[in-house]
């Protein structure tokens, strides 16, 4: 059989499994054989290699400038050297100049020699310019194309696993990148098209300063501008946008993991810097030639105008008479460009998805020399700390789409084991959003993005039949009603001796529970030293501590709300004897169940939570709950190198198999205080959705 080598993005599940003749499961247990941790490559920071930028370059002289190699170490956060991290395009776009060659760049393997730079002279210049500028000052560059091994370097190596010092660099430029840009002081993003008109920099600063839209009471955005003004604003943004940067899979995952540090140069005649400099410096910065701004706070305001524009077009019908239907129609094709191209996750997204599927689908639709380079950018996006041999992946005929799902699953990310329904239909990227579990419940006191993205499972195996984890099993016993608590004793936070968990503790050590009542009390006892030890500051000292805090609080909230709890012993053959160490919100609010039909379309089903038999209340059939939570183990515990996410999980669960080990379907998400020192993890097998396990037809 011919092996599959190319990008199979656009193949559905079905399509993938005939053409390699073996069901997806069969496959991606397969690939998930190919692994390495990225903890592996941190030789790669240790002598993190930058290029020593000169004072000043003189653009009317032609000599020849030299660049030496510097190494830094940017796993020292006592000490760690600032740089530039550059993210640009290796091919130039129609704006810039193609001359290169008065670079010359220090040899790796002769030091002291230097060889003419293939990078365009004007990216030196833009970059020198910046680093030179007020407020920088920086002297060393990190720049890909010269401080990771490429493959001309190799030699034309074409060995997966070759262990000679060029390809090992190679492959861990790669898989640490996100460590790199996230390190840097000052990451920069060289755009190509320039900026034409004063009035289009006018309108880009009103963009930036929230001229352009406001904020409603609810928090919606709208326009702040007439109607004359949307098609020059959209202009002005579509140039800037449409710029072969905004295209490219390698600039998507470098903007992505600066954040907010993430500078955006965009260049001006030189007519315009006077009028530019009317400006605050806070705006545009003091770079001759160049609009700096930030790229983030660029993607938010986009993202509000194009809501905002599309709240004026829908919702007012008296506006529409100031557009043409052609007009209305380019107006929309022009928002869903821009959203599309810049849009911000934390606008765009629903406070229950998380942002893996998002990331898989943009990256997937952007241009990339080698497909297969897929595999790091995801994983640098999403800090997976399981990666995948993608050389020797290819050399071996296996799906790219398959090696994508499976390295998420490798990461911990949860598939929806319980929904009904068959995906096999959709392609990963599409199954990644609609096949695996996105309604989580973040609390109000998180970023929900930064407490989605730890929804992961860990210690994850892939076995044939299903994935393997290891936590907690609960299993749920008597219901706590909290509706007839004295509204006195239903204050909303701990911080109140007579609150709703004080009343709680009060309540298990009348019934009996005294094991659980102690924990709660030597909690409450904690959250009162802490709150005096951090003298006003919300977080607490770690993950866990403040995870639980946080957890208090929702469980208060609750008691306030007058919502049941349910209490939860750890699950074992002689559990009968197991004292409670748990206690859950039983959340009597309707919940949506998503299902899909054969197509993948999505069917909205009403499941009304406070039907007690569906949720095992009925005294013969149990209901449980598994727990998972993982604290980060990094090296450093504040900032280090190579960082794993703080994990957390805790889903109702039904027990298919309660042998040695439990088998888990999903029901939902559920909030529970937990208590489990001296409590053993165990493994647990989530089985494997049935529309991965399906026979090759």
């Amino acid at each position: 059989m011919e092996r599959w080598q190319d990008d199979d993005s656009k193949l559905s599940l079905d399509e993938i499994s005939r053409h390699h003749a073996k069901s997806i499961v069969q496959a991606i247990l397969e690939i998930g054989q190919q692994t390495a941790s990225q903890t592996s490559f941190t030789p790669f920071l240790e002598r993190l290699e930058c290029l020593l930028l000169p004072d000043s370059v003189d653009r009317q002289s032609q000599a020849v400038i030299g660049l030496p190699r510097k190494s830094i170490d940017i796993t020292e956060i006592r000490r760690k050297p600032k740089f530039i991290a550059l993210s640009y395009t290796w091919d130039a776009s129609p704006d810039e100049e193609d001359a290169s060659g008065r670079y010359h760049i220090e040899d790796r393997e002769q030091p002291g020699q230097f060889r003419a730079s293939e990078t365009r002279d004007c990216v030196f210049e833009r970059v020198i310019k910046y680093g030179r500028s007020a407020g920088v000052n920086v002297k060393l560059l990190w720049i890909d194309r010269h401080c990771i091994t490429q493959d001309a370097e190799r030699n034309g190596c074409k060995e997966t696993s070759c262990s000679d010092d060029r390809c090992i660099h190679n492959r861990s430029g790669m898989q640490v990148m996100d460590l790199v840009y996230k390190h840097s002081s000052h990451p920069v993003a060289l755009l190509g098209r320039p900026v034409e008109s004063a009035s289009d920099i006018d309108r880009l600063a009103e963009l930036l300063k929230g001229n352009i839209t406001r904020l409603n009471n609810n928090e919606e955005p709208r326009l702040s501008i007439s109607a004359d003004e949307i098609w020059p604003v959209l202009s002005m943004l579509s140039n800037i946008i449409h710029d072969v940067w905004w295209q490219r899979a390698w600039p998507f995952q470098e903007n992505f993991l600066a954040g907010g540090k993430m500078i955006l140069l965009i260049k001006h005649a030189r007519k315009l810097e006077g009028h530019k400099r009317l400006h605050s410096p806070s705006i545009f910065g003091q770079v001759d030639g160049e609009l700096c701004i930030s790229s983030a706070k660029f993607s938010v305001k986009i993202t509000q105008f194009c809501t905002a524009l599309r709240g004026y077009l829908n919702h007012d019908e008296n506006r529409l008479s100031n557009f043409s239907a052609e007009e209305k129609e380019e107006l929309e094709k022009t928002i869903t460009c821009l959203i599309k191209t810049a849009g911000r996750y934390s606008v765009l997204l629903d406070p229950s998805r998380s942002m893996m599927p998002a990331i898989v689908h943009d990256v997937e639709k952007r241009g990339i020399a080698n497909c297969w380079d897929k595999l790091p950018i995801v994983a640098n996006c999403c800090q997976y700390m399981t990666r995948l041999d993608q050389e020797q992946l290819k050399e071996n005929g296996h799906s790219l789409s398959l090696s994508m799902l499976a390295m998420c699953l490798l990461n911990g990310e949860v598939p929806d084991n319980a929904r009904r329904g068959n995906l096999s239909g959709l392609t990963v990227s599409e199954y990644l959003r609609r096949g695996f579990l996105h309604n989580f419940q973040g609390p109000s006191v998180y970023e929900y993005l930064s407490f989605n993205k730890g929804c992961r499972l860990h210690r994850v195996t892939l076995r044939r039949e299903g994935v393997q984890t290891k936590g907690h099993l609960w299993k749920l016993r008597e219901i706590i009603d909290t509706s007839e608590i004295s509204p006195e004793r239903r204050m909303a936070w701990v911080k109140h001796p007579a609150g709703g968990l004080a009343w709680l503790r009060d309540t298990l050590r009348f019934e009996g529970h005294l094991p659980l009542a102690e924990e709660i009390s030597k909690f409450l006892k904690r959250e009162s030293d802490s709150r005096i030890s951090r003298q006003g500051s919300r977080q607490h000292s770690t993950f866990a501590s403040n995870h639980q805090h946080v957890i208090g609080q929702e469980l208060a909230e609750a008691i306030s709300q007058g919502k049941r709890l349910r209490l939860g012993c750890i699950y074992g053959p002689l559990d009968k004897g197991t004292p409670s160490m748990a206690v859950f919100i039983w959340d009597p609010e309707p919940r949506a169940e998503v299902n899909y039909s054969s197509d993948g379309d999505e069917e909205m089903t009403g499941v009304d939570s406070t039907d007690t038999t569906s949720h095992g209340c009925d005294g013969r059939s149990p209901t449980f709950v598994f727990t998972s939570f993982k604290e980060d183990e990094g090296r450093i515990v504040d900032d280090a190198a190579i960082k794993d996410l703080d994990r957390h999980v805790s889903l109702e669960v039904e027990v298919e198999d309660n042998e040695a080990v439990p088998q888990l379907r999903i029901k939902r998400w559920i909030w529970g205080l937990c208590f489990f020192r001296k409590c053993l993890l165990i493994d647990v097998i989530f089985p494997w959705p049935s529309d991965l396990v399906g026979s090759v037809r």
